[in-house]
């Protein structure tokens, strides 16, 4: 007979295999929707700021146990209001920041901007990580591509449509060793 113990462990990898499944038919569902997002004036500063505090534990503690430290900065950050869906917003911007920490494996920053460009609100998103090689570049917003041994391949296909569902554009910029800055553009929500 098994062990009480034994059999634990095993409930456990079943349920944490169970809970691996689940988000992935989640970010299907997310993929592939094709209901019209709801969208509402909300202030960009605020959504960075909700990403921040919601992902700091899990980034800060994974960084610290293998002996790095993340910082994160705002380095230009102006007062805009766009016409957005705050939790598609924050989905978003979480992926990216947990890219941007995983690009960093002995510690570096993050740099938020974010500032007007005619009718758009730009996010600019920049690590000091290792950058995207350059043979993936095109590739990196397609379904199921990934380059991580346990990655779905979804996480920046649903950002790139996310983005388009919000009336938006989502780009990036990488060169190996220097880093990468993703670039956001959403309208601006009118008077």
């Amino acid at each position: 007979m098994k062990s009480f113990d034994k059999i634990q462990k095993e409930l456990d990898n079943l349920e944490q295999i169970i809970n691996q499944a689940q988000n992935i038919v989640e970010r299907f569902r997310k993929f592939y929707r094709e209901e019209k997002t709801k969208l509402e004036n909300f202030p960009l500063k605020q959504v960075f700021e909700e990403c921040i505090k919601i992902t700091k534990p899990k980034w800060e503690h994974e960084a610290l146990k293998r002996g790095a430290k993340i910082n994160i900065v705002f380095e230009r950050c102006e007062d805009l209001v766009v016409k957005s869906n705050p939790a598609d917003l924050r989905e978003v911007l979480t992926n990216l920041i947990f890219n941007a920490v995983e690009a960093m494996p002995k510690g570096g920053k993050i740099i938020f901007s974010v500032y007007r460009d005619g009718l758009f609100g730009v996010v600019e998103i920049q690590d000091t990580g290792t950058g995207i090689p350059p043979e993936i570049q095109e590739h990196i917003f397609e379904p199921f591509f990934t380059t991580k041994e346990e990655g779905s391949g979804l996480g920046l296909a649903i950002c790139y449509r996310l983005i388009q569902t919000l009336g938006g554009e989502i780009s990036f910029q990488s060169s190996p060793e220097e880093g990468t800055t993703f670039f956001i553009k959403l309208p601006l929500a009118t008077a």
